[in-house]
Protein backbone atom coordinates (compact mmCIF):
# COMPACT_ATOMS: atom_id res chain seq x y z
CA UNK A 1 0.00 0.00 0.00
CA UNK A 2 2.60 2.63 0.81
CA UNK A 3 4.32 1.85 -2.63
CA UNK A 4 0.93 2.22 -4.27
CA UNK A 5 0.74 5.71 -2.55
CA UNK A 6 3.62 7.03 -3.35
CA UNK A 7 3.89 6.15 -7.08
CA UNK A 8 0.15 7.77 -7.10
CA UNK A 9 1.87 11.10 -5.62
CA UNK A 10 4.92 10.89 -8.37
CA UNK A 11 2.05 10.52 -11.00
CA UNK A 12 0.19 13.90 -9.27
CA UNK A 13 3.28 15.51 -9.34
CA UNK A 14 4.35 14.56 -13.08
CA UNK A 15 1.09 15.30 -14.16
CA UNK A 16 1.30 18.87 -12.85
CA UNK A 17 4.38 19.81 -13.89
CA UNK A 18 3.62 18.17 -17.60
CA UNK A 19 0.26 20.53 -17.22
CA UNK A 20 1.23 24.11 -15.59
CA UNK A 21 3.89 24.96 -18.15
CA UNK A 22 0.67 24.35 -21.31
CA UNK A 23 -1.54 26.41 -19.07
CA UNK A 24 0.79 28.80 -18.65
CA UNK A 25 1.69 28.80 -22.36
CA UNK A 26 -1.84 29.06 -23.82
CA UNK A 27 -2.65 31.87 -21.25
CA UNK A 28 0.47 33.94 -22.87
CA UNK A 29 -1.15 33.10 -26.09
CA UNK A 30 -4.54 34.38 -25.46
CA UNK A 31 -2.41 37.73 -24.15
CA UNK A 32 -0.63 38.40 -27.28
CA UNK A 33 -2.21 40.82 -29.38
CA UNK A 34 -2.66 39.83 -33.04
CA UNK A 35 -1.35 40.73 -35.97
CA UNK A 36 -2.70 44.26 -37.02
CA UNK A 37 -2.05 47.78 -37.53
CA UNK A 38 -0.09 49.57 -35.17
CA UNK A 39 1.09 53.30 -34.94
CA UNK A 40 4.53 54.78 -35.14
CA UNK A 41 5.89 58.39 -34.53
CA UNK A 42 9.40 59.29 -35.49
CA UNK A 43 11.47 61.98 -37.17
CA UNK A 44 13.52 62.27 -39.94
CA UNK A 45 16.75 64.10 -41.11
CA UNK A 46 16.73 64.68 -44.78
CA UNK A 47 19.81 65.10 -47.44
CA UNK A 48 17.95 67.37 -50.61
CA UNK A 49 19.38 67.00 -53.97
CA UNK A 50 18.04 68.36 -57.13
CA UNK A 51 14.80 69.75 -55.46
CA UNK A 52 16.05 73.11 -54.61
CA UNK A 53 18.68 75.53 -56.72
CA UNK A 54 20.96 74.54 -54.09
CA UNK A 55 22.01 70.77 -52.06
CA UNK A 56 20.51 71.18 -48.39
CA UNK A 57 18.96 69.57 -45.26
CA UNK A 58 15.44 69.44 -43.73
CA UNK A 59 14.04 67.94 -40.84
CA UNK A 60 10.69 66.16 -40.98
CA UNK A 61 8.25 64.52 -38.17
CA UNK A 62 6.63 61.55 -39.19
CA UNK A 63 3.33 59.34 -39.36
CA UNK A 64 3.05 55.58 -39.71
CA UNK A 65 0.29 52.99 -39.82
CA UNK A 66 2.17 49.76 -39.75
CA UNK A 67 0.63 46.03 -40.60
CA UNK A 68 3.31 43.23 -40.67
CA UNK A 69 4.24 43.95 -43.93
CA UNK A 70 2.76 46.59 -45.23
CA UNK A 71 2.94 50.82 -43.62
CA UNK A 72 1.36 54.06 -45.04
CA UNK A 73 3.72 57.01 -43.72
CA UNK A 74 2.75 60.71 -43.72
CA UNK A 75 5.58 63.49 -43.55
CA UNK A 76 5.20 67.16 -43.77
CA UNK A 77 8.92 68.16 -44.90
CA UNK A 78 10.80 71.64 -44.28
CA UNK A 79 13.75 72.82 -45.70
CA UNK A 80 15.97 75.40 -45.05
CA UNK A 81 18.71 76.18 -47.86
CA UNK A 82 20.97 78.76 -48.74
CA UNK A 83 23.22 79.27 -51.74
CA UNK A 84 25.35 81.83 -53.27
CA UNK A 85 24.18 83.02 -56.36
CA UNK A 86 25.61 85.96 -58.99
CA UNK A 87 23.58 88.70 -59.36
CA UNK A 88 24.00 92.37 -60.82
CA UNK A 89 25.94 93.36 -58.04
CA UNK A 90 27.79 90.18 -57.17
CA UNK A 91 27.03 87.30 -55.63
CA UNK A 92 24.45 87.22 -52.80
CA UNK A 93 23.29 84.27 -50.69
CA UNK A 94 19.94 83.39 -51.93
CA UNK A 95 17.57 81.56 -49.13
CA UNK A 96 15.60 79.14 -50.17
CA UNK A 97 12.27 78.32 -47.99
CA UNK A 98 10.93 74.49 -48.72
CA UNK A 99 7.45 73.41 -47.22
CA UNK A 100 6.82 69.96 -48.87
CA UNK A 101 4.68 66.73 -47.61
CA UNK A 102 4.47 62.91 -48.83
CA UNK A 103 2.33 60.23 -48.67
CA UNK A 104 4.32 57.04 -49.04
CA UNK A 105 3.14 53.30 -49.35
CA UNK A 106 5.69 50.60 -48.84
CA UNK A 107 6.40 46.83 -48.67
CA UNK A 108 8.41 45.53 -46.02
CA UNK A 109 10.11 42.02 -46.32
CA UNK A 110 12.89 41.52 -43.16
CA UNK A 111 15.02 44.44 -42.52
CA UNK A 112 14.39 45.91 -46.28
CA UNK A 113 11.60 48.10 -47.36
CA UNK A 114 10.42 49.54 -50.75
CA UNK A 115 7.99 52.37 -51.71
CA UNK A 116 5.89 54.23 -53.98
CA UNK A 117 5.71 58.21 -52.80
CA UNK A 118 4.05 61.04 -53.87
CA UNK A 119 5.59 64.64 -53.00
CA UNK A 120 3.83 68.13 -53.50
CA UNK A 121 4.59 71.41 -51.88
CA UNK A 122 6.18 74.72 -53.05
CA UNK A 123 9.97 76.05 -52.91
CA UNK A 124 9.87 79.95 -52.06
CA UNK A 125 13.52 82.53 -52.40
CA UNK A 126 13.44 84.67 -49.87
CA UNK A 127 13.55 88.18 -49.74
CA UNK A 128 13.94 89.06 -53.40
CA UNK A 129 13.65 92.95 -53.51
CA UNK A 130 11.78 94.13 -56.76
CA UNK A 131 10.10 90.95 -57.42
CA UNK A 132 6.18 90.35 -57.78
CA UNK A 133 5.65 87.44 -55.45
CA UNK A 134 4.39 84.98 -57.58
CA UNK A 135 8.08 85.29 -59.63
CA UNK A 136 9.54 83.91 -56.60
CA UNK A 137 7.19 81.01 -55.60
CA UNK A 138 7.36 77.52 -57.03
CA UNK A 139 5.27 74.97 -56.92
CA UNK A 140 6.70 70.90 -56.97
CA UNK A 141 4.81 68.21 -57.81
CA UNK A 142 6.69 64.58 -58.20
CA UNK A 143 6.15 61.33 -57.85
CA UNK A 144 8.67 58.27 -56.66
CA UNK A 145 10.31 55.61 -55.23
CA UNK A 146 12.00 55.12 -51.91
CA UNK A 147 14.39 52.12 -50.86
CA UNK A 148 16.36 51.15 -47.84
CA UNK A 149 16.39 49.65 -44.48
CA UNK A 150 15.19 49.41 -40.91
CA UNK A 151 17.16 47.71 -37.62
CA UNK A 152 15.36 47.47 -34.57
CA UNK A 153 16.82 49.74 -31.29
CA UNK A 154 15.69 48.41 -28.35
CA UNK A 155 12.36 47.18 -28.20
CA UNK A 156 10.05 49.74 -29.40
CA UNK A 157 12.37 52.54 -31.17
CA UNK A 158 13.58 51.53 -34.90
CA UNK A 159 15.94 53.51 -37.37
CA UNK A 160 15.28 53.51 -40.92
CA UNK A 161 18.10 54.55 -43.50
CA UNK A 162 16.78 55.33 -46.79
CA UNK A 163 17.17 56.88 -50.79
CA UNK A 164 14.14 58.78 -52.71
CA UNK A 165 14.06 59.25 -56.37
CA UNK A 166 11.73 61.55 -57.18
CA UNK A 167 10.44 62.82 -60.97
CA UNK A 168 9.07 65.66 -61.33
CA UNK A 169 5.52 66.08 -62.87
CA UNK A 170 6.29 69.59 -63.60
CA UNK A 171 9.12 72.00 -64.07
CA UNK A 172 8.27 75.50 -62.70
CA UNK A 173 10.57 78.51 -62.62
CA UNK A 174 11.69 80.18 -59.68
CA UNK A 175 13.12 83.60 -60.60
CA UNK A 176 16.04 85.06 -58.14
CA UNK A 177 18.01 87.83 -58.54
CA UNK A 178 18.84 88.43 -62.63
CA UNK A 179 18.42 84.29 -63.43
CA UNK A 180 15.55 81.85 -62.75
CA UNK A 181 16.20 78.34 -61.67
CA UNK A 182 14.09 75.76 -63.20
CA UNK A 183 13.38 72.34 -61.43
CA UNK A 184 15.52 69.39 -62.64
CA UNK A 185 13.68 66.63 -64.49
CA UNK A 186 14.70 64.33 -61.16
CA UNK A 187 15.92 64.46 -57.78
CA UNK A 188 17.01 62.79 -55.05
CA UNK A 189 16.77 62.31 -51.25
CA UNK A 190 18.53 60.57 -48.70
CA UNK A 191 17.30 60.27 -45.00
CA UNK A 192 17.41 58.37 -41.82
CA UNK A 193 14.28 58.03 -39.42
CA UNK A 194 14.01 57.15 -35.84
CA UNK A 195 10.68 55.96 -34.75
CA UNK A 196 9.06 55.05 -32.03
CA UNK A 197 6.08 52.09 -31.94
CA UNK A 198 2.61 52.15 -30.36
CA UNK A 199 4.06 50.78 -26.94
CA UNK A 200 0.19 50.28 -25.63
CA UNK A 201 0.29 46.83 -27.83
Amino acid sequence: MLHAGRAATVATVATLCLALPSRAHALDARQDPPDGMRSEVGATALFVFGVAPATGVGLAPSLTLRWPSVSLCFEPRSLAIKSDQPSASGTKVLTIDSELGIVALCRHKGPVFACGLAQAGRVEAIPLAGLQPSDNVAWLLSSGARGGFEWPIFRYFRLHGFIELHVFLARPALEHFSTAWYAAPAGMIAGANLSLRDTSR
